[in-house]
C-alpha cells in the first residue's frame, strides 16, 4: 500500500506536457460519437487522454482482469450512460466494436462519448472499418516534436543530433530515462507481446536480426528481395514482418511520386523508423558524436525531419499529401508535399555549409513540377534566396513554412 500510495504522489508530481493534437481532439469529440487514437506504444496516449478528459471513465484492456470482464459482459459497461468512456488497448478486444456500435445507434445525436486506443492497428482498424464507419473520427497520435518540447540551439548539429539520440518517446525525451533501459525494454515488449499477438512468429531471434536490417536502411528505397536474402528468409515472409512493423507504428512507407513525369521513376517506397532514438539503439550508437559523424549521419537527419513533416500532418490534421521522387538515372527529391495542387520541394542535408552541387538536383527537379518553391534544408545560419523558386535555410524554419503555405490559419503561437 505505501509504495501504490508514493507511486501515486510520484504520478501527480510529474508535469504534463500538452500535445499538439489536443485541438483536434476536441474538435473530433464535437463531431463524432467515438474518437480512436491509434499510434505506436508508448507515444502518451493514454496519458493525454488521462489529463486532458478527467470527467472520463476510464479503463484499460492491458488489465487482463479488466479485460476479462469486458469481454464477458459488455453490455453492463456500454449502458453506462452517465459519463462518457475512454477505452485503452482496444485492440486486446476487438470484439466489443459491435457493441460499442449498437450503444452508439441509440442515440446518434450523442458526441463524444466514446474514446478508442490503440497500439496496432490490424484486427482493431478492420473492426472499426466494419462497425463504426461514419461513426468514428481517427487519429494518429505520434512520438513528441520537436514544437511540443522545444530545446534550445536545436538549429546547431551537436545539440540537434544529442536529441536524434535520444529520440521522441516520452520517457527518454521527457522524463530522462535512459535510453538503454528505455528502449531494450521498449524492444522486448514489443517483440514479445505485440509481435506475437498480430502474428504467430517462430524464431524472435531472427525477426530482430530483421529489424536491425530495416534500421539501417532507413531513408533508403525499400528492396524487399535483399534484405530477405540478408536476413535469410523468404521474400513473403519478409513481406509480411515489414507489414507488422508497419501497421505497429515502428516503421513509416513513404509513397513515390510518379504522375505526370515523362521519366522512368521508381516507385517502391521508402521506409524510414519512426524515431532515431529506437533507431540509434537498434543500431548501437552509443554518443551523439558518433551518430553525427559516422556514415549513416544523413540517414539518421532525414529519418527525423521525414517524421517531423509526419508529426505536422498528424497533430494539424495539415492539409498536405507526403511523398518523395527518384528516376532511374539517381536524380531525386527527399520529400514532396503536395497541397491544393501546389508543390513544396524539400532536399535535406546534415551541412552548416553550403556548396553548390547541394542545389543542382533540387534545380533540376524543380522544373518537372511547374510553380513549384524547392527548399534546401541544413544547418545554415542565414536564410537566404538562390532564386525565384529555391530557397536555402535552417530546418528549423520548415515549421513556418508548412504554417505560412499548408495551414495558414494556424496561431503562430502554437510553432
Amino acid at each position: 500500500m505505501y509504495i501504490c500510495n508514493n507511486n501515486a504522489i510520484l504520478h501527480n508530481m510529474i508535469k504534463y506536457y500538452h500535445r499538439s493534437i489536443e485541438s483536434l481532439l476536441i474538435k473530433a469529440l464535437g463531431d463524432f460519437p467515438v474518437v480512436v487514437i491509434t499510434g505506436a506504444r508508448q507515444t502518451g496516449k493514454s496519458t493525454m487522454l488521462r489529463n486532458i478528459l478527467p470527467g472520463f471513465r476510464y479503463i484499460t484492456l492491458d488489465d487482463p482482469i479488466q479485460r476479462q470482464i469486458i469481454k464477458e459482459d459488455p453490455r453492463s459497461l456500454l449502458s453506462n450512460q452517465d459519463k462518457p468512456l475512454i477505452i485503452d488497448e482496444i485492440q486486446y478486444a476487438p470484439e466489443i466494436l459491435s457493441y460499442i456500435k449498437i450503444a452508439v445507434d441509440t442515440n446518434r445525436e450523442r458526441k463524444g462519448h466514446f474514446v478508442l486506443t490503440g497500439s496496432q492497428h490490424f484486427n482493431m482498424m478492420a473492426g472499426i472499418t466494419e462497425s463504426l464507419a461514419g461513426r468514428a473520427a481517427i487519429l494518429t497520435l505520434p512520438a513528441f516534436s520537436v514544437t511540443e518540447h522545444p530545446k534550445d540551439n536545436l538549429q546547431d548539429p551537436e545539440t540537434c543530433f544529442g536529441t536524434i539520440l535520444t529520440g521522441f518517446y516520452p520517457e527518454p525525451l521527457i522524463h530522462g530515462i535512459d535510453i538503454s533501459l528505455f528502449y531494450g525494454s521498449y524492444l522486448l515488449t514489443y517483440l514479445e507481446r505485440d509481435v506475437r499477438q498480430i502474428s504467430e512468429i517462430s524464431n524472435i531471434n531472427l525477426f530482430q536480426t530483421f529489424i536491425t536490417l530495416i534500421a539501417a536502411r532507413s531513408g533508403s528505397v525499400v528492396n524487399i528481395n535483399e534484405i530477405a536474402k540478408e536476413c535469410g528468409v523468404a521474400f513473403n515472409t519478409a513481406k509480411k514482418w515489414l507489414a507488422i512493423l508497419q501497421a505497429s507504428g515502428i516503421v513509416y512507407l513513404l509513397k513515390p511520386w510518379f504522375r505526370n513525369i515523362p521519366k522512368r521513376v521508381i516507385k517502391s517506397p521508402k521506409l524510414y523508423l519512426t524515431d532515431t532514438g529506437l533507431m540509434s539503439y537498434i543500431l548501437k550508437y552509443q554518443n551523439a558524436d558518433t551518430l553525427q559523424t559516422g556514415p549513416l549521419s544523413g540517414s539518421f537527419y532525414e529519418t527525423f525531419l521525414l517524421n517531423e513533416f509526419l508529426k505536422f500532418k498528424y497533430n494539424y490534421n495539415a492539409g498536405f499529401d507526403i511523398y518523395f521522387y527518384r528516376d532511374s538515372n539517381g536524380n531525386e527529391t527527399d520529400i514532396i508535399l503536395e497541397s491544393g495542387g501546389r508543390f513544396f520541394l524539400f532536399e535535406i542535408k546534415a551541412t552548416q555549409t553550403l556548396r553548390l552541387e547541394h542545389t543542382r538536383n533540387l534545380s533540376r527537379q524543380l522544373s518537372l513540377f511547374p510553380g513549384s518553391t524547392g527548399y534546401l534544408l541544413g544547418f545554415y545560419e542565414e536564410e537566404f534566396k538562390l532564386n525565384d523558386n529555391l530557397i536555402v535555410t535552417n530546418w528549423t524554419n520548415m515549421f513556418r513554412i508548412l504554417r505560412d503555405n499548408i495551414n495558414p490559419d494556424l496561431n503562430s503561437a502554437i510553432l
